[in-house]
């Protein structure tokens, strides 16, 4: 019994190395032609004169950009024994950095025939120290699961943010959708890891349903909170809160 044991743990170990092993190496290896894509966009971005052209190759570098950020998260992630997510703060002019995630974000709504709708009280000097990868992923990852099941409708992103005291600000964002919904037995079990509940047969790349359960982790490491209200047929409403270091 005990040596079954041993070697049903000995193999557990071996799977979880094959697969950050794998997870390792194909985030390195994305991030050579993710930063080439950003390059000849920058080359792009200075030889043309049209400016509405100019915006898209920007766009262009800060999505890539964007995706690097991920990628090194990943890379780092896939070598951690406790994979224990930290946050890894910067200076941030959290206005700039939220227009570039939204912009992006507004082309992919677009392509789908879905209108990207911002409310904001952002000023230009609202500058913070925070982890702006990580508040990368938490849009793209929500955002992109309202624009998966929305189709010809409209998303909502209200951003509010306040100072809560000398030091800190909170950030309230809520993103709504009219999309198909999710079922109120479904939201019982939203944040769990690889769960994907029942969804409409006409949604596809599902992905691998991890996208709101690392939301969770991110949103509870900026100690806020996330929440989802939801009804089939009607769109869905996700709020959560981050607390940012004022600089």
């Amino acid at each position: 019994m005990k040596n079954r044991l041993t070697t049903a743990q000995e193999k557990i170990r071996q799977n979880l190395d094959f697969k950050n092993r794998i997870t390792g190496m194909i985030s390195h290896e994305i991030r050579s032609p993710l930063s080439i894509i950003g390059l000849y966009s920058k080359k792009a971005r200075a030889n043309v004169k049209d400016e509405e052209l100019k915006e898209t190759f920007k766009s262009i570098e800060f999505t890539t950009n964007s995706l690097l950020l991920l990628s090194n998260q990943i890379l780092e992630y896939s070598k951690e024994d406790t994979h224990q997510l930290v946050l890894k703060c910067k200076k941030v002019h959290l206005k700039d950095e939220l227009n570039h995630i939204l912009s992006s974000m507004s082309s992919l709504a677009e392509a789908k025939g879905n209108q990207l709708q911002i409310e904001s009280n952002l000023k230009s000097d609202s500058v913070v120290y925070t982890d702006v990868a990580k508040i990368h992923q938490l849009f793209y990852n929500i955002i992109g699961n309202a624009n998966k099941f929305t189709d010809k409708g409209w998303i909502k992103v209200a951003l509010d943010f306040k100072p809560i005291s000398g030091f800190e600000n909170n950030l309230a964002v809520i993103i709504s959708d009219n999309g198909v919904g999710i079922s109120e037995n479904d939201l019982k079990n939203i944040f769990e890891s690889y769960y994907q509940g029942t969804v409409s047969e006409k949604v596809t790349n599902l992905g691998v349903g991890l996208g709101l359960n690392i939301c969770k982790e991110i949103v509870e490491l900026f100690d806020g909170e996330i929440t989802v209200t939801s009804e089939q047929g009607k769109g869905t409403h996700v709020t959560f809160n981050l607390i940012l270091t004022q600089v």
